[in-house]
């Protein structure tokens, strides 16, 4: 099993569609990315960017049953499994620092964008993560009036 630290973002890890963790050297901790943009999809290409194989777009339809169950099952392993242990972090980056909504592409320009946010905030709220935590959106802001 490969580790996890700052510098091993690989979103892919964890065998998950949508959601993937990153050891996060700024929150000092463990982020739990949700990435809604599976194509690779955004509405602008932003110079900085460091998504591979970016496509103008948006975010395609997702699938509310899989991310829930995602969702619930990768907080069940964090909180109560194998997970810390499995990718061997270091004792001082086992905590949950925050639900990172970001990803492939620019997050807001799912359709449900309002309904994707809902689900998240209900099995973060039955997981009880601890706190301190945070809810952090990475997006371009383009499409907020829309979200």
């Amino acid at each position: 099993m490969s580790k996890l630290t700052v510098k091993n973002h690989d979103r892919d890890i964890a065998g998950y569609q949508y959601i993937y963790p990153v050891i996060s050297r700024r929150s000092g901790g463990l982020s739990i990315g949700i990435n809604f943009n599976t194509n690779n999809a955004c509405n602008w290409r932003c110079v900085y960017c460091q998504v591979p194989d970016l496509t103008i777009g948006a975010a395609p339809e997702l699938d509310f049953d899989l991310l829930a169950t995602e969702l619930s099952d990768f907080l069940q392993d964090v909180l109560h499994g194998s997970f810390y242990d499995r990718y061997q972090l270091e004792p001082e980056m086992r905590v949950i620092k925050d639900i990172a909504i970001s990803g492939n592409g620019e997050p807001t320009s799912v359709k449900e964008f309002t309904k994707a946010i809902a689900t998240i905030i209900r099995l973060v709220e039955q997981a009880k993560i601890p706190d301190p935590f945070q809810y952090i959106l990475i997006s371009n802001g383009s499409l907020m009036h829309k979200a």
